[in-house]
């Protein structure tokens, strides 16, 4: 039987800590309280020592430098100490894309497989849309008049709450996408199947 505080952790939380699996030091908090019992005898807690990447620095920067621009704005500082200094670059990374021939092998691949695994790898590929962006695509997300998607939700997973739908990152990634007329008869063809 669960404690009445149990509930504030999620049941993948659960499996993995009774599994021995790595949680978030919330969770093993928040578990620990549930069964009463310090969180340093319950959990070896390992520290992460590994230095911030220079963009993670960077974010830092941005939010430290607004907080202490509203200071100045506000005449709380007479001026924004993070103006003197410069945050780390951050090296661009230069995208990874398939050559035409990798993806006709793919496709052709994908040939034996079931219906909804070829239309999701298909997707996949003509979209450039990101794994959860693609997962999350519904029927209403299709507009079948002009052969294109609309992505607006977003499959993710967290530890804590195990997977959910939630809107995409970025107001940038909310956008429809035009459609090959190939792509639109296979994901016709899947929604004849299933009507069926």
């Amino acid at each position: 039987m669960l404690h009445k505080g149990a509930g504030r952790v999620s049941v993948t939380t659960y499996r993995k800590a009774l599994k021995g699996d790595k949680i978030a030091f919330e969770s093993a908090v928040k578990l620990s309280s549930v069964l009463n019992v310090k969180t340093e005898s319950l959990f070896d807690i390992e520290y992460d020592s590994r230095p911030l990447s220079n963009k993670t620095i960077r974010e830092h920067h941005v939010l430290i430098h607004l907080v202490l621009e509203q200071a100045v704005c506000e005449m709380l500082i007479p001026y924004n100490p993070a103006d003197r200094t410069k945050p780390p670059k951050v090296e661009q990374k230069t995208a990874n894309y398939f050559e035409q021939d990798e993806v006709d092998r793919i496709l052709e691949c994908s040939e034996s497989e079931p219906l909804k695994w070829r239309m999701l790898l298909h997707l996949l590929l003509v979209t450039g849309g990101r794994r959860g962006e693609v997962l999350g695509l519904t029927w209403n997300c299709i507009d079948w008049e002009y052969n294109k998607i609309h992505i607006e939700k977003c499959v993710y997973y967290s530890a804590d709450v195990g997977i959910y739908i939630d809107k995409p990152k970025t107001e940038k990634s909310v956008c429809y996408i035009k459609l090959h007329p190939l792509s639109m008869e296979l994901l016709n063809t899947i929604l004849n199947t299933i009507s069926l």
